[in-house]
């Protein structure tokens, strides 16, 4: 498994396990940021998802079978006036879609808490969210020829 099929797979688990469809989700590396204009949705909370690899971890296995490790960053935007434990809220029932799972190749642990998520916020909607971000790392395995 690739970078390109860490990020599949969990866009994936993302697309078919989260089920409010009020709370619209945009994907990093997906549909509704990359290369294309940027609105937030008007006046109700969205999550925003990204995947950030940070490199190699345990090295090789057998010197064919490289070890990954990396994050999911799940960031919940509530409009100011909703209140920050509807931000909680989100963030909390994101993560758990991943927390201790194996979503097909990316092994996911336990869910660590990320803090106020203002620094997520594209610049041209920064001052009217709150936001609570969760952080999952994660793992999965690369194999190369041999």
């Amino acid at each position: 498994m690739g970078w390109e099929r860490a990020v599949t797979a969990v866009h994936g688990r993302m697309r078919s396990g989260w089920t409010d469809a009020a709370v619209p989700v945009l994907l990093r590396n997906g549909e509704g940021l990359d290369n294309k204009p940027f609105a937030a949705p008007t006046g109700k909370p969205w999550l925003f998802v990204e995947l950030r690899w940070s490199g190699g971890g345990g090295g090789s296995i057998d010197g064919v079978v490289r070890r990954r490790e990396g994050h999911i960053w799940l960031h919940a935007f509530v409009p100011f006036g909703i209140g920050i434990e509807e931000a909680h809220r989100l963030a909390a029932a994101a993560a758990a879609l991943f927390e201790q799972q194996d979503v097909a190749g990316v092994v996911c642990a336990d869910a660590l808490p990320g803090g106020e998520s203002s620094a997520t916020v594209p610049s041209q909607i920064k001052g009217s969210w709150d936001g609570e971000s969760v952080s999952i790392p994660f793992t999965f395995d690369e194999v190369f020829p041999s």
